[in-house]
């Protein structure tokens, strides 16, 4: 039966925690350093005590280590993976080919979609030098994704929501470009939510002010009957920056979702427990800057947030009117005093404002607003749902069953979960016979069901004795905390990890020779390429900084955004209008490419400011 994994981020340990508690079957989080996040690193005690907790549940934790390395640092790194392995992580996540030139422990190792897996070929390179998963490249449509499934056996993992880089992911310069700051080594400068005019041949502005790269975020929620068809067994939310509240409700959606979908098929979840939850999750009221599908489908939609790269929530109201003292609304939601509410004015601006109360269809605001008529309200803080979220007392439940046996000189108890793992224990006392059979063995069973805060909850009990005795449940309560912590510690010492060995192969790279978008930093990096055939002509561009390179590729067009594509959608002005440009606020100028026959868009310095 093949087993199907939801996983969620983890910023630190206690939030690794809680994605489990709310359904994930996995977590990825990030070491001591050389994780693409570095404002989310953690200490190995940290991880560890995630660990415990994750593999009680049979749920798993991988470790990121995607960034690129440089020489000085290749000993510590492989130091790191070793101390990784001791205390039971799950797999290691990479981007630099360097690792598998390492002296490693039998730990799995995920190749990072920082790796830019797009092609069967790379996929199937990945899969027989030895690594265990390939994270694909969010750009992929289902016809693509099956396409790889069907020529490979590899494990498969795709994103399935959140921010989106707007490059393929592992193949961005700009912010090394910009601010000497490597999107490769975790410090992106985010230069993809910036404001940029769009600009011709004649470096005259097409548009003004506008974020032209930034992307809404990905929400592949009503597609996970597809993905699972076509071969993907993990499904991942992007996030290792979010806060606790974003991971609680975005996991329990997506629990939801893929339990209904997997319902349908013979495969299973990957971990144990079932959820118990207090709330409705809903995605649009977690930070998004609205959702995209992206290119599951093909090039159907928009996909950019052109006119923010800030959270604007779920549309709640449209404005009636409005004056200096209230807003007037025609509401499709209940508003509450404390949220915040955000709207576009008519300049298509993002403004927003705080409720300081609600009388009917009348909203009195902390600030007076100028508000045009029919523009919709959205709501990017739901006051209400954020307490909800915030004392909610959802569970994860291993089910489990009694076993109350007879023996010589007392009883024994066994405790039997829903994994069919065992323990049990015995105790001595005097065998007094119940007087009442019925409210005797009710009793007893209701004393072993009260597991309280424990991870288990009782389906039955079964009695093995010659006849009814009586068992006073003071003396089965004691008895009954002994053996739960004792089953505890049982399931997360039989939890076995995976061991993988990998033996050192020369198969050919499916692509030679290299250039600067290989990203390749350090000597071993070097070797293992070379070691597969690999001409190295060009080292990563944080390290030589290559003249004339392409910072990024995209498929996010900015042609296709404004109507001026002329494959898709352009329009009769759009026709003569020819974007080569885009101007940041800095004074940087970039140069656009178009491949349309690729169906992809490059971005290259032109001209670089000083001052910035």
């Amino acid at each position: 039966m093949k087993k199907i994994e939801l996983l969620a981020p983890a910023k630190n340990a206690e939030i690794g925690i809680t994605a489990i508690n709310f359904g994930a079957d996995a977590v990825y989080i990030g070491a001591t350093g050389f994780g693409a996040r570095s404002a989310a690193n953690n200490e190995i005690d940290e991880i560890e005590k995630l660990i415990k907790h994750a593999h009680l549940f049979n749920a798993k934790v991988y470790a990121t280590i995607n960034t690129i390395i440089y020489d000085h640092e290749l000993e510590e790194v492989e130091k790191l993976i070793n101390e990784l392995y001791k205390i039971n992580v799950d797999a290691i996540i990479i981007q630099d080919m360097s690792i598998l030139e390492m002296d490693l422990p039998p730990i799995p190792i995920f190749a990072s979609t920082q790796a830019d897996n797009r092609t069967v070929e790379k996929v199937n390179f990945f899969e027989e030098i030895g690594i265990k998963r390939v994270i694909l490249a969010r750009e992929l449509s289902i016809p693509e994704i099956t396409k790889i499934k069907q020529a490979t056996n590899i494990e498969l993992e795709a994103f399935v929501h959140g921010s989106i880089c707007v490059s393929y992911s592992g193949q961005c310069n700009m912010s090394q470009a910009t601010c000497d700051r490597s999107g490769n080594r975790g410090d992106c400068a985010q230069n993809c939510r910036l404001e940029y005019d769009l600009l011709d041949r004649n470096q005259k502005a097409i548009i003004k002010n506008k974020h032209l790269l930034s992307l809404k975020d990905m929400n592949l929620s009503g597609h996970i009957p597809e993905l699972l068809e076509a071969g993907i067994t993990s499904f991942k939310i992007e996030g290792r920056l979010k806060d606790e509240g974003y991971v609680k409700n975005v996991v329990a959606y997506y629990r939801k979702k893929i339990d209904e979908a997997i319902s349908r098929t013979s495969s299973k979840k990957s971990s144990s427990g079932e959820m118990i939850f207090d709330f409705e999750p809903d995605l649009q009221k977690s930070f998004n800057r609205g959702f995209t599908r992206y290119f599951i489908e093909g090039r159907k939609n928009k996909t950019g947030s052109i006119d923010t790269p800030k959270s604007i929530g779920k549309k709640v109201g449209e404005v009636v009117k409005c004056n200096p003292t209230f807003v007037e609304i025609k509401s499709l939601e209940q508003i509450t005093n404390g949220d915040g509410l955000c709207y576009f004015d008519e300049n298509n601006v993002l403004q927003g404002f705080s409720v300081n109360k609600v009388m009917g269809d009348k909203i009195f605001t902390n600030t007076p607003q100028e508000i045009l008529p029919k523009t919709y309200l959205y709501r990017n803080f739901d006051i209400v749902f954020n307490r909800q979220l915030e004392n909610s007392r959802t569970t994860r439940k291993i089910a489990v069953h009694f076993e109350l046996i007879e023996s010589e000189t007392g009883f024994i108890i066994k405790l039997i979960d829903q994994d069919k793992i065992e323990s049990k224990t015995s105790f001595d006392t005097v065998k007094e016979p119940a007087q009442n059979t019925e409210k005797n063995k009710a009793s007893i069973t209701q004393a072993l069901s009260k597991l309280g805060n424990t991870p288990f909850i009782m389906k039955d009990v079964i009695f093995f004795w010659s006849t009814d005795f009586f068992i006073p449940t003071s003396q089965l309560s004691e008895i009954k905390r002994n053996l739960i912590e004792k089953h505890i510690q049982k399931r997360i010492n039989s939890y076995k990890n995976i061991e993988v060995t990998r033996e050192s192969n020369s198969i050919n790279y499916p692509i030679s020779p290299s250039d600067y978008s290989f990203n390749i930093s350090n000597k071993k990096a070097r070797e293992f390429y070379e070691k597969h055939s690999v001409e190295v002509k060009e080292m990563a561009y944080e390290i030589e900084n290559t003249a004339d390179a392409i910072l990024m590729t995209t498929k996010h067009c900015i042609k296709y955004e404004n109507d001026l594509c002329p494959k898709y959608n352009i329009s009769k002005e759009g026709k003569k209008i020819n974007p080569e440009f885009i101007k940041d606020k800095y004074g940087n100028i970039f140069e656009l490419g178009f491949d349309c026959k690729r169906c992809v868009m490059t971005i290259k310095m032109k001209y670089k400011c000083e001052k910035h």
